[in-house]
């Protein structure tokens, strides 16, 4: 087992009654957003998927930790938001109608094509929720879909760094099956373009502490480095949280900084190719890394 000091607990956030705040807050988002009567257009699926992780990250950190009904079915719910934004963006616009459930009601929406939530960077946010809740659905509409990212951006007008699209694509080789050579230059490819002179929109600490160490997990998982697996998620963790702990755009308070997905996904993944995680975290919760994974061997897919 690695021994982690600083990364151990959770950092201080400020007033006790913050994370409530929050939780409360959530909550109360998310039933609003459920009760509207309006059409579940990019926008609005956008609000209820953001609101839905910060349901499931409230309700943790709210909860000391312990991995409740409440995180799973937020994280469920979050991620077929993921799936349906994604399946109604790979169909042509205003031809196709789809019908989901998210906490137990019904809901419509209809078909996008391209949107500007669909983009690289939310293929990889919608990936690690996918990969942690081990949810197949999420992971083959991601793995199947296909877009001119950088195309894509400029008609929609969002702005991303290279680095991300191909990231992304590294994922979907996994996603699909491949191994060996192409996967490896892929994820080299990646690392490469993670230079924070070819960064400008990510920006170089944002890059460096939070981005190119979860790059770094997935080069372990494609090369097979076993022993080396539990150092870099040590060293990721340890890099998250001296991002978020400095005291500039009050990220202490910042929902990433107390569930890194970004390297709680890719932990996942490792776990389900045999991989020793060799680290114990607050930021890691047990639960969300191994119960899941345990039922599904088990032949439980709840």
């Amino acid at each position: 087992m690695v021994n982690i000091v600083d990364a151990e607990r959770w950092h201080e956030w400020g007033p006790e009654d913050y994370v409530e705040r929050r939780w409360n807050e959530a909550r109360e988002d998310v039933e609003d957003l459920l009760g509207l009567e309006l059409p579940w257009n990019s926008d609005r699926i956008h609000d209820l998927q953001v609101e839905l992780i910060d349901l499931c990250v409230w309700s943790l950190v709210g909860s000391g930790g312990v991995v409740g009904e409440e995180v799973w079915s937020a994280l469920d719910a979050a991620c077929e938001v993921c799936r349906v934004q994604f399946v109604r963006a790979s169909l042509p616009k205003g031809e196709h109608r789809l019908s989901f459930e998210v906490l137990g009601r019904s809901l419509e929406t209809g078909s996008s094509g391209p949107n500007p939530y669909t983009m690289a960077p939310d293929w990889l946010a919608a990936l690690w929720l996918g990969l942690v809740a081990r949810d197949r659905g999420l992971l083959d509409v991601l793995r199947d879909f296909e877009v001119e990212w950088m195309r894509a951006s400029v008609e929609e007008g969002v702005w991303f760094d290279p680095y991300q699209e191909q990231w992304a694509r590294a994922w979907q080789m996994l996603l699909r099956g491949e191994r060996g050579e192409p996967v490896a230059q892929q994820v080299v490819e990646v690392m490469r373009l993670t230079d924070p002179e070819l960064a400008p929109v990510a920006g170089a600490e944002s890059v460096l502490q939070t981005e190119f160490p979860s790059v770094r997990l997935l080069w372990d998982v494609v090369s097979g480095s076993r022993s080396e697996f539990p150092v870099d998620v040590r060293v990721a963790l340890e890099a998250n949280k001296e991002y978020y702990t400095r005291p500039v755009e009050n990220r202490v308070r910042m929902r990433e900084g107390f569930v890194p997905w970004q390297i709680l996904g890719p932990v996942c993944a490792a776990v389900d190719s045999g991989f020793e995680v060799g680290v114990q975290s607050q930021y890691l919760p047990d639960a969300l890394v191994f119960d899941r994974r345990d039922r599904l061997r088990s032949g439980d897919s709840g």
